[in-house]
């Protein structure tokens, strides 16, 4: 995803490739390094699913699912339960 800000608003664009595990870490590693000047970059929390983001003043935050539990399923597709 691609964002940015403009006029005080959000403007962010969406990536239509799907990643496999392998390539994700190879897309983060190639990140770290490149930022290993600056002080690098650490993983802060894993997460589930993304909610959305929510502003704030003047900064915008992630809401993030980071637990989920398994409900059951719908024509074979996984429903998932999250908690507060």
């Amino acid at each position: 995803a691609r964002e940015e800000t403009r006029d005080r608003e959000l403007v962010l664009s969406e990536d239509p490739t799907d990643y496999s595990e392998g390539q994700c870490a190879r897309i983060l590693d190639t990140i770290a390094s490149g930022n290993a000047a600056s002080g690098g970059m650490q993983l802060v929390a894993r997460g589930c699913g993304l909610v959305g983001t929510l502003r704030l003043l003047k900064s915008h935050y992630l809401i993030l699912i980071t637990e989920r539990r398994l409900l059951g399923r719908v024509c074979g597709h996984a429903v998932y339960g999250i908690g507060a």
